[in-house]
């Protein structure tokens, strides 16, 4: 039995998705996993084997229905990444 931690209703009441304990594991992996590799892109030549299984594991089907959803969240904290260098 999964949980619900969340559920989101339209304008008629309805409810329209509802997020369990699983899918906001999933999420937070996902953007996790984001987040590191693009962190550790920019010293590419140091960790290319580490990103090629970052990548891999960003291509893999159950994170694909993420990509839309967060692609605004993504790009916002892309956009922060240029002050860091390390």
């Amino acid at each position: 039995m999964q949980y619900v931690i969340y559920e989101g209703r339209s304008s008629s009441g309805e409810i329209s998705f509802r997020l369990t304990c699983r899918a906001i594991y999933m999420v937070l992996n996902r953007l996790g996993n984001r987040a590191f590799y693009n962190i550790l892109s920019l010293k590419a030549q140091h960790y290319g084997k580490l990103l090629s299984l970052l990548r891999f594991e960003l291509s893999r089907a159950r994170y694909r229905q993420y990509n839309g959803r967060f692609r605004s969240l993504v790009r916002e904290g892309e956009a922060g990444l240029s002050g860091i260098r390390f």
